[in-house]
Protein backbone atom coordinates (compact mmCIF):
# COMPACT_ATOMS: atom_id res chain seq x y z
CA UNK A 1 0.00 0.00 0.00
CA UNK A 2 1.35 3.44 -0.96
CA UNK A 3 0.67 5.98 1.78
CA UNK A 4 1.22 9.73 1.40
CA UNK A 5 0.89 12.57 3.88
CA UNK A 6 0.23 15.77 1.94
CA UNK A 7 0.52 19.13 3.71
CA UNK A 8 -0.41 22.48 2.19
CA UNK A 9 1.61 25.23 3.84
CA UNK A 10 -0.31 28.38 4.59
CA UNK A 11 0.13 31.16 7.14
CA UNK A 12 -3.41 31.02 8.46
CA UNK A 13 -3.88 27.25 8.36
CA UNK A 14 -2.07 24.03 7.57
CA UNK A 15 -4.54 21.68 5.86
CA UNK A 16 -3.30 18.12 5.46
CA UNK A 17 -4.58 14.81 4.18
CA UNK A 18 -3.44 11.20 4.20
CA UNK A 19 -3.88 9.19 0.99
CA UNK A 20 -3.67 5.41 0.74
CA UNK A 21 -3.38 4.09 -2.81
CA UNK A 22 -4.71 7.42 -4.09
CA UNK A 23 -7.80 7.54 -1.86
CA UNK A 24 -8.14 10.19 0.85
CA UNK A 25 -8.39 8.38 4.18
CA UNK A 26 -8.11 11.22 6.71
CA UNK A 27 -7.61 14.97 6.80
CA UNK A 28 -7.35 17.87 9.19
CA UNK A 29 -5.97 21.34 9.80
CA UNK A 30 -2.86 22.26 11.77
CA UNK A 31 0.46 20.48 12.20
CA UNK A 32 -0.45 19.70 15.79
CA UNK A 33 -3.27 17.46 14.53
CA UNK A 34 -1.11 15.33 12.22
CA UNK A 35 -1.59 11.59 12.68
CA UNK A 36 1.12 10.00 14.84
CA UNK A 37 1.92 7.16 12.48
CA UNK A 38 4.63 7.63 9.85
CA UNK A 39 3.84 7.52 6.16
CA UNK A 40 5.79 6.27 3.18
CA UNK A 41 6.00 9.76 1.64
CA UNK A 42 5.54 13.34 2.85
CA UNK A 43 4.65 15.93 0.23
CA UNK A 44 4.67 19.65 1.06
CA UNK A 45 2.84 22.08 -1.20
CA UNK A 46 4.02 25.65 -0.58
CA UNK A 47 2.48 29.01 -1.56
CA UNK A 48 3.10 29.68 -5.23
CA UNK A 49 3.33 33.41 -4.58
CA UNK A 50 6.66 32.74 -2.84
CA UNK A 51 8.17 30.80 -5.74
CA UNK A 52 9.15 32.04 -9.19
CA UNK A 53 9.30 29.44 -11.96
CA UNK A 54 10.63 30.03 -15.46
CA UNK A 55 11.46 27.74 -18.40
CA UNK A 56 15.17 27.64 -19.22
CA UNK A 57 17.33 25.91 -21.81
CA UNK A 58 20.73 24.86 -20.52
CA UNK A 59 23.75 23.05 -21.95
CA UNK A 60 24.34 19.40 -21.00
CA UNK A 61 26.29 19.52 -17.74
CA UNK A 62 26.10 17.98 -14.29
CA UNK A 63 23.08 18.93 -12.18
CA UNK A 64 25.16 20.81 -9.58
CA UNK A 65 26.84 22.91 -12.29
CA UNK A 66 23.51 23.63 -13.94
CA UNK A 67 22.02 24.89 -10.66
CA UNK A 68 25.08 27.09 -10.18
CA UNK A 69 24.39 28.66 -13.59
CA UNK A 70 20.81 29.64 -12.76
CA UNK A 71 21.54 32.98 -11.01
CA UNK A 72 23.26 34.18 -14.17
CA UNK A 73 20.60 32.79 -16.52
CA UNK A 74 17.81 34.42 -14.52
CA UNK A 75 19.60 37.59 -13.37
CA UNK A 76 17.43 39.87 -15.53
CA UNK A 77 14.29 38.53 -13.87
CA UNK A 78 15.46 38.67 -10.26
CA UNK A 79 14.24 41.60 -8.23
CA UNK A 80 17.04 41.09 -5.70
CA UNK A 81 20.56 39.71 -5.78
CA UNK A 82 21.18 35.99 -5.83
CA UNK A 83 22.47 36.01 -2.26
CA UNK A 84 19.73 34.73 -0.01
CA UNK A 85 17.96 32.90 -2.84
CA UNK A 86 17.65 29.18 -3.42
CA UNK A 87 17.61 27.81 -6.97
CA UNK A 88 16.14 24.49 -8.09
CA UNK A 89 16.00 22.79 -11.47
CA UNK A 90 13.56 20.26 -12.88
CA UNK A 91 14.56 17.23 -14.85
CA UNK A 92 14.68 17.43 -18.67
CA UNK A 93 11.26 17.87 -20.22
CA UNK A 94 9.94 16.46 -23.48
CA UNK A 95 10.36 19.75 -25.29
CA UNK A 96 14.00 20.04 -24.15
CA UNK A 97 13.59 22.97 -21.78
CA UNK A 98 13.64 22.69 -18.01
CA UNK A 99 11.85 24.52 -15.23
CA UNK A 100 13.94 26.70 -12.94
CA UNK A 101 12.55 27.62 -9.54
CA UNK A 102 13.66 30.48 -7.30
CA UNK A 103 12.65 31.00 -3.67
CA UNK A 104 14.06 32.91 -0.72
CA UNK A 105 16.19 30.69 1.49
CA UNK A 106 14.45 32.21 4.48
CA UNK A 107 11.16 30.79 3.18
CA UNK A 108 12.62 27.34 2.53
CA UNK A 109 14.10 27.19 5.99
CA UNK A 110 10.86 28.32 7.60
CA UNK A 111 8.86 25.65 5.75
CA UNK A 112 11.28 22.87 6.63
CA UNK A 113 11.60 24.03 10.25
CA UNK A 114 7.82 23.98 10.65
CA UNK A 115 7.64 20.38 9.45
CA UNK A 116 10.65 19.39 11.53
CA UNK A 117 8.94 20.72 14.65
CA UNK A 118 6.10 18.30 13.87
CA UNK A 119 8.52 15.40 13.41
CA UNK A 120 8.23 15.30 9.63
CA UNK A 121 10.80 15.53 6.83
CA UNK A 122 9.37 16.09 3.34
CA UNK A 123 10.26 14.07 0.27
CA UNK A 124 8.76 16.66 -2.10
CA UNK A 125 8.44 20.44 -1.76
CA UNK A 126 6.70 22.06 -4.70
CA UNK A 127 4.70 25.28 -5.34
CA UNK A 128 0.93 25.02 -5.45
CA UNK A 129 0.53 25.96 -9.13
CA UNK A 130 2.79 23.05 -10.15
CA UNK A 131 0.70 20.72 -7.99
CA UNK A 132 -2.41 21.35 -10.08
CA UNK A 133 -3.47 20.32 -13.58
CA UNK A 134 -3.11 22.85 -16.43
CA UNK A 135 -5.53 25.77 -16.19
CA UNK A 136 -6.68 28.32 -13.63
CA UNK A 137 -7.67 27.25 -10.14
CA UNK A 138 -9.03 28.98 -7.07
CA UNK A 139 -6.78 28.20 -4.12
CA UNK A 140 -7.93 30.06 -1.03
CA UNK A 141 -7.17 33.76 -1.36
CA UNK A 142 -5.06 33.22 -4.47
CA UNK A 143 -5.51 32.09 -8.05
CA UNK A 144 -3.05 29.47 -9.27
CA UNK A 145 -2.32 29.18 -12.98
CA UNK A 146 -0.51 26.18 -14.49
CA UNK A 147 0.74 26.28 -18.09
CA UNK A 148 3.38 24.62 -20.25
CA UNK A 149 6.06 27.09 -19.19
CA UNK A 150 5.46 26.53 -15.49
CA UNK A 151 2.88 28.80 -13.88
CA UNK A 152 2.33 31.34 -11.14
CA UNK A 153 0.06 32.28 -8.26
CA UNK A 154 -1.44 35.68 -7.67
CA UNK A 155 -3.69 37.30 -5.08
CA UNK A 156 -7.33 36.91 -6.01
CA UNK A 157 -8.12 40.62 -5.87
CA UNK A 158 -5.20 41.50 -8.13
CA UNK A 159 -6.03 38.65 -10.51
CA UNK A 160 -9.51 40.06 -11.04
CA UNK A 161 -8.00 43.31 -12.33
CA UNK A 162 -5.11 41.87 -14.31
CA UNK A 163 -6.68 38.84 -15.96
CA UNK A 164 -9.96 40.56 -16.82
CA UNK A 165 -11.85 37.31 -16.95
CA UNK A 166 -14.11 35.33 -14.69
CA UNK A 167 -12.14 33.71 -11.90
CA UNK A 168 -12.82 30.16 -10.74
CA UNK A 169 -14.31 29.89 -7.25
CA UNK A 170 -11.99 28.75 -4.46
CA UNK A 171 -11.85 24.98 -4.25
CA UNK A 172 -13.05 23.28 -1.09
CA UNK A 173 -10.17 22.15 1.13
CA UNK A 174 -10.47 18.41 0.50
CA UNK A 175 -11.02 18.92 -3.22
CA UNK A 176 -7.89 21.09 -3.40
CA UNK A 177 -5.82 18.53 -1.48
CA UNK A 178 -7.07 15.77 -3.76
CA UNK A 179 -6.05 17.78 -6.84
CA UNK A 180 -2.62 18.39 -5.31
CA UNK A 181 -2.21 14.67 -4.68
CA UNK A 182 -3.33 13.60 -8.14
CA UNK A 183 -1.09 16.09 -9.94
CA UNK A 184 2.02 15.26 -7.91
CA UNK A 185 1.34 11.54 -8.31
CA UNK A 186 1.31 12.03 -12.08
CA UNK A 187 4.46 14.18 -12.15
CA UNK A 188 6.70 16.02 -9.73
CA UNK A 189 7.25 18.96 -12.05
CA UNK A 190 9.79 20.64 -9.76
CA UNK A 191 11.07 19.52 -6.38
CA UNK A 192 12.64 22.39 -4.44
CA UNK A 193 14.58 19.95 -2.23
CA UNK A 194 17.90 20.37 -3.99
CA UNK A 195 21.40 21.52 -3.09
CA UNK A 196 21.61 22.28 0.65
CA UNK A 197 17.99 21.20 1.11
CA UNK A 198 18.23 17.85 -0.62
CA UNK A 199 15.95 15.38 1.12
CA UNK A 200 17.77 13.38 3.77
CA UNK A 201 14.97 10.91 4.28
CA UNK A 202 15.81 8.28 6.82
CA UNK A 203 17.35 4.97 5.85
CA UNK A 204 14.96 3.65 8.46
CA UNK A 205 11.38 4.79 8.97
CA UNK A 206 10.70 7.24 11.81
CA UNK A 207 9.03 4.85 14.20
CA UNK A 208 8.34 7.47 16.89
CA UNK A 209 5.36 5.54 18.22
CA UNK A 210 7.49 2.41 18.77
CA UNK A 211 9.11 1.48 22.04
CA UNK A 212 12.89 1.17 22.22
CA UNK A 213 13.25 -2.58 21.47
CA UNK A 214 11.43 -2.29 18.16
CA UNK A 215 13.24 0.93 17.25
CA UNK A 216 16.61 -0.69 17.92
CA UNK A 217 15.75 -3.78 15.89
CA UNK A 218 14.47 -1.71 12.97
CA UNK A 219 17.54 0.54 12.98
CA UNK A 220 19.97 -2.37 13.07
CA UNK A 221 18.08 -4.25 10.37
CA UNK A 222 17.97 -1.24 8.07
CA UNK A 223 21.66 -0.52 8.55
CA UNK A 224 22.58 -4.14 7.80
CA UNK A 225 20.45 -4.16 4.66
CA UNK A 226 22.09 -0.93 3.59
CA UNK A 227 25.51 -2.54 3.73
CA UNK A 228 24.41 -5.71 2.01
CA UNK A 229 23.42 -3.49 -0.90
CA UNK A 230 26.66 -1.50 -1.28
CA UNK A 231 29.36 -4.20 -1.11
CA UNK A 232 29.65 -4.17 -4.90
CA UNK A 233 29.31 -0.39 -5.26
CA UNK A 234 32.38 1.14 -3.72
CA UNK A 235 33.42 4.24 -5.56
CA UNK A 236 33.66 7.99 -5.11
CA UNK A 237 31.79 10.35 -2.89
CA UNK A 238 28.60 8.29 -2.73
CA UNK A 239 30.39 5.68 -0.63
CA UNK A 240 31.73 8.35 1.73
CA UNK A 241 28.18 9.60 2.30
CA UNK A 242 26.87 6.09 2.90
CA UNK A 243 29.71 5.42 5.34
CA UNK A 244 28.81 8.58 7.26
CA UNK A 245 25.15 7.59 7.39
CA UNK A 246 25.99 4.07 8.50
CA UNK A 247 28.32 5.34 11.23
CA UNK A 248 25.53 7.57 12.55
CA UNK A 249 23.09 4.66 12.55
CA UNK A 250 25.63 2.41 14.27
CA UNK A 251 26.19 4.97 17.04
CA UNK A 252 22.44 5.42 17.52
CA UNK A 253 21.81 1.69 17.71
CA UNK A 254 24.84 0.87 19.91
CA UNK A 255 25.76 4.00 21.91
CA UNK A 256 28.29 1.99 23.97
CA UNK A 257 30.64 1.80 20.96
CA UNK A 258 33.40 4.32 21.65
CA UNK A 259 35.47 4.00 18.47
CA UNK A 260 34.29 3.19 14.95
CA UNK A 261 36.91 1.96 12.51
CA UNK A 262 34.92 -0.14 10.05
CA UNK A 263 31.16 0.46 10.42
CA UNK A 264 30.35 -2.44 8.13
CA UNK A 265 32.34 -5.02 10.10
CA UNK A 266 31.28 -3.64 13.48
CA UNK A 267 27.61 -3.60 12.50
CA UNK A 268 27.73 -7.20 11.33
CA UNK A 269 29.51 -8.27 14.52
CA UNK A 270 26.95 -6.57 16.76
CA UNK A 271 24.14 -7.92 14.64
CA UNK A 272 25.49 -11.42 15.13
CA UNK A 273 25.70 -10.90 18.89
CA UNK A 274 22.16 -9.56 19.03
CA UNK A 275 20.60 -12.52 17.27
CA UNK A 276 23.07 -15.34 17.78
CA UNK A 277 24.00 -15.42 14.08
CA UNK A 278 20.49 -15.97 12.60
CA UNK A 279 20.87 -12.89 10.42
CA UNK A 280 18.90 -13.78 7.30
CA UNK A 281 15.77 -15.07 9.03
CA UNK A 282 15.68 -12.17 11.50
CA UNK A 283 16.06 -9.54 8.77
CA UNK A 284 13.39 -11.13 6.58
CA UNK A 285 10.91 -11.25 9.45
CA UNK A 286 11.69 -7.68 10.57
CA UNK A 287 11.24 -6.36 7.05
CA UNK A 288 7.90 -8.16 6.71
CA UNK A 289 6.70 -6.88 10.09
CA UNK A 290 7.76 -3.27 9.53
CA UNK A 291 6.33 -3.03 6.03
CA UNK A 292 3.06 -4.60 7.16
CA UNK A 293 2.69 -2.26 10.16
CA UNK A 294 3.49 0.91 8.25
CA UNK A 295 -0.03 1.68 6.91
CA UNK A 296 -1.80 0.58 10.12
CA UNK A 297 -1.93 3.81 12.07
CA UNK A 298 -3.71 2.43 15.14
CA UNK A 299 -1.16 -0.26 15.98
CA UNK A 300 2.11 -0.04 17.91
CA UNK A 301 4.73 -2.56 18.99
CA UNK A 302 5.39 -2.74 22.74
CA UNK A 303 8.08 -5.44 22.84
CA UNK A 304 9.58 -7.99 20.49
CA UNK A 305 11.95 -10.94 20.86
CA UNK A 306 13.62 -13.11 18.26
CA UNK A 307 13.60 -16.83 19.07
CA UNK A 308 16.72 -18.16 17.37
CA UNK A 309 15.84 -21.82 17.90
CA UNK A 310 12.41 -21.50 16.32
CA UNK A 311 13.35 -18.76 13.84
CA UNK A 312 10.37 -16.57 14.76
CA UNK A 313 9.54 -13.16 16.20
CA UNK A 314 7.45 -12.96 19.36
CA UNK A 315 5.73 -9.57 19.34
CA UNK A 316 3.55 -7.81 21.91
CA UNK A 317 1.39 -5.37 20.03
CA UNK A 318 -1.19 -2.75 21.03
CA UNK A 319 -4.24 -2.10 18.89
CA UNK A 320 -7.64 -0.46 19.18
CA UNK A 321 -9.89 -2.90 17.31
CA UNK A 322 -9.79 -6.55 16.37
CA UNK A 323 -10.11 -5.76 12.67
CA UNK A 324 -6.71 -4.01 12.87
CA UNK A 325 -5.12 -7.26 14.01
CA UNK A 326 -6.84 -9.08 11.17
CA UNK A 327 -5.54 -6.44 8.72
CA UNK A 328 -2.01 -6.96 10.03
CA UNK A 329 -2.37 -10.71 9.61
CA UNK A 330 -3.45 -10.29 6.00
CA UNK A 331 -0.65 -7.79 5.28
CA UNK A 332 2.00 -10.13 6.70
CA UNK A 333 0.58 -13.01 4.69
CA UNK A 334 0.69 -10.89 1.54
CA UNK A 335 4.34 -10.01 2.26
CA UNK A 336 5.31 -13.67 2.43
CA UNK A 337 5.08 -14.29 6.19
CA UNK A 338 2.61 -15.78 8.62
CA UNK A 339 1.10 -14.44 11.85
CA UNK A 340 -0.42 -16.56 14.58
CA UNK A 341 -2.35 -15.05 17.48
CA UNK A 342 -1.73 -15.80 21.13
CA UNK A 343 -3.23 -14.36 24.29
CA UNK A 344 -4.75 -10.87 24.41
CA UNK A 345 -6.03 -8.58 27.16
CA UNK A 346 -7.84 -5.30 27.64
CA UNK A 347 -5.58 -2.28 28.11
CA UNK A 348 -7.33 1.03 28.71
CA UNK A 349 -9.54 1.68 25.72
CA UNK A 350 -7.78 -0.86 23.52
CA UNK A 351 -6.17 -4.27 23.44
CA UNK A 352 -2.70 -5.73 23.89
CA UNK A 353 -2.02 -9.06 22.22
CA UNK A 354 0.84 -11.48 21.75
CA UNK A 355 1.53 -12.67 18.21
CA UNK A 356 4.16 -14.78 16.49
CA UNK A 357 5.57 -13.79 13.10
CA UNK A 358 7.30 -16.57 11.17
CA UNK A 359 7.93 -17.76 7.68
CA UNK A 360 5.19 -20.13 6.42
Amino acid sequence: MTTVLLIAFAEEAMPWAVFANGALTSSGTGLETLPPAPTAQVWLVVPGMDVTVRPVTLPPKGEAKLRAMLPFVLEDELAVGADGLHFALSGPREEGARLAGVVAREKMEAWLAALSSAGRAPDVVTPDFLALPPGMHGAGNTVAVRHDGGGYAIEREIAADLLQEALPPPLAQQELLQKFHDAISAEVALNLLQGPYVSRRRQTVEWGRWRQPALLAATVAAAHLLYLGIDGWRHGRAVEQLDQQAEAVLRAAFPDIKRIVNPQAQMRARLGELRGGSSDRFLRLMRILLESLQPLEGMSVRTLRFDEAKGELAVEIAYARYDELEALKQAISGAGGALSEGSSRQNGGGMVGNVIVRMP
